[in-house]
């Protein structure tokens, strides 16, 4: 059985420094796919990609520092990502946390300060 082919594919992955997302960034380089992780640490990210290249040929990989719980950082990666990139033809939305106390972000314009605590335990 062959493995499909994900050549000259633009791929972006949230919360690919481990586990499930580290596993897709993985798959989809070794498939050809050219995959962006984006994560908050720098040094999980670089460790991911090193750990990406040692096994996909055929697939770029890179990491892009950003907390996509703060918006600003939001909007500045996807001004950048779509500078670099011509499109986006998959995306894996895996980027999550779990936080005990309710937390807010900066606001963006004049409205109010979103949370990014959507429960607690």
């Amino acid at each position: 059985m062959t493995t499909p082919t994900m050549k000259g594919k633009v791929c972006l992955v949230t919360g690919g420094t481990a586990g499930i997302g580290f596993v897709a960034a993985r798959e989809l380089a070794r498939r050809g796919a050219q995959v962006t992780i984006v994560g908050r640490d720098q040094g999980r990210g670089a460790a991911a990609v090193n750990l990406i290249r040692a096994v996909a040929d055929s697939g770029a990989v890179e990491f892009v520092a950003a907390d996509l719980a703060e918006q600003t950082q939001v909007r500045t990666f996807a001004a950048a990502f779509a500078e670099r990139r011509p499109r986006l033809d998959v995306l894996v939305d895996n980027a999550g946390g779990l936080f005990g106390r309710r937390r807010t972000t900066s606001r963006v314009s004049n409205g109010p300060s979103p949370s990014i605590t959507w429960a607690t335990f």
